[in-house]
């Protein structure tokens, strides 16, 4: 899309204007939890948002538990989001049966996951879920799910741990930011030229680069040795200092983010959610995510959560596995027995369909296409009514964590990652 719908499409992530002021908030809270003052729970209490979305905003405030004062993040429903929502789906129902048919299985189950999020406490138990299903499979050293405070949670309200670190999308863009600068280019400028390639030539195939122990490797030996040289200035500096007022420089490498690392461990996670414990976040956007201080990843906003049953997560392991090893023939007898139907069920689009959505999306799976036109392309040859209803936020999940991977220049393919997953779970089942 245009630089300008983009960059005005971001501030959904986190920006939206605030819906409620400082004081609307505090009603809210109070009314919410049956406090008489919410100073009486929350102490320095941020009238200004840290985060605001479609439906809500965060704030930081503190709270005192076991004699300690601990930080919190504060998450309050606007009183007119539920409405807004609902009419915004119906228009773009309106507009994708006309224009979009292909699209209207995937946005009435987004539709139905939306409605999850109205009610806080949903996702207050969401995050239990989620963060104690992280620690059992020992991620803790990988990832951080925020903690809810349940006695402080309701309907509109949802008080959480807070988490201190950049969102992912901040710290790609400060990447770009800082290699502009170390090779002395205008930012604005090498951001246009690498959206300039992939229009020319489309998304690149899954990574096939150094991996995460070899960057980290790198990134360590830059730091390391910078350290080393800065020493040596620092003498040098002190004798210079003797003598003069000039001083030597200090070396700043670039090291680059281990988008390695990142990766691996957003598929791993994710990829375990999804086909081990069938509870898993639907709406992973870089946006979602916080690059914390001590190297692990904040995963917040649960609120759309999909829960499967255990046929449904044994199907979708099933399905994983053959893409991984691009069997064309047991992906669509895999996909008509979940519930796919096709005007042709022509087995060839049914493997198609099944990669560009669940798999990769490089040129050489495209054909040279954008996502859409491939997707246009495949519904002209043989049209689809009818797919799985629990398929459609594995796929929004995968399209997403995808996009991830386009963003830290790190492409994947998905299968691949989370196939030796998905045939542990088949031995399980078996």
């Amino acid at each position: 899309m245009p630089d300008i719908y983009i960059e005005k499409l971001r501030v959904l992530e986190d920006q939206v204007p605030p819906l409620l002021s400082g004081e609307a908030v505090k009603e809210t809270i109070a009314k919410d939890l049956g406090l008489d003052k919410i100073e009486n729970v929350f102490h320095d209490f941020n009238e200004n948002p840290i985060g605001s979305a479609s439906i809500g905003q965060v704030h930081k405030a503190y709270i005192f538990k076991r004699g300690r004062k601990i930080p919190v993040a504060v998450k309050v429903q606007s009183p007119e989001s539920e409405r807004l929502l609902r009419n915004d789906l119906n228009a773009a129902r309106r507009f994708c049966k006309v224009f979009a048919p292909e699209q209207l299985v995937m946005l009435d189950e987004v539709g139905k996951m939306f409605s999850t999020e109205f009610d806080y406490q949903v996702e207050a138990k969401n995050l239990r879920d989620v963060g104690e299903n992280m620690s059992k499979a020992g991620f803790d050293n990988l990832v951080v799910v925020p903690k809810p405070h349940h006695e402080l949670c309701s309907k509109h309200v949802l008080t959480m741990e807070f988490l201190e670190g950049p969102k992912l999308v901040d710290g790609i863009r400060k990447q770009l930011r800082d290699y502009a600068r170390y090779k002395g280019v205008d930012p604005v400028e090498l951001e246009r030229e690498m959206k300039d390639k992939m229009m020319r030539e489309g998304l690149p195939p899954p990574y096939d680069g150094p991996s995460a122990f070899q960057l980290e490797m790198y990134r360590q030996s830059l730091a390391a040795r910078d350290g080393v040289i800065n020493t040596f200035i620092w003498f040098g500096n002190a004798l210079l200092s003797i003598f003069s007022s000039s001083r030597i420089g200090y070396v700043k490498s670039f090291i680059p983010l281990n988008s390695a690392k990142i990766m691996e461990t957003l598929l791993k996670v994710h990829g375990h959610q999804l086909l081990v414990n069938g509870v898993f976040n639907s709406d992973p956007h870089p946006g979602n995510f916080l690059l914390l201080n001590d190297g692990r990843i904040g995963m917040i906003d649960y609120g759309q959560v999909k829960r499967l049953t255990d046929d449904e997560r044994i199907h979708i392991a099933e399905l994983i596995h053959h893409l991984a090893r691009k069997d064309i023939e047991a992906v669509a007898k895999k996909s008509i027995e979940m519930g796919y139907e096709s005007k042709f069920n022509d087995r060839d689009v049914i493997f198609k369909v099944n990669q560009v959505v669940m798999d990769q999306d490089g040129r050489h799976i495209t054909e040279g296409l954008n996502m859409q036109q491939y997707i246009d392309k495949l519904y002209a040859k043989d049209p689809w009514n009818k797919s799985a209803d629990y398929m459609i936020m594995p796929v929004r999940l995968s399209l997403l964590l995808r996009g991830v991977g386009h963003m830290l220049t790190h492409p994947v393919s998905v299968a691949t990652a989370w196939n030796p997953i998905a045939t542990r779970v088949m031995a399980l089942a078996n």
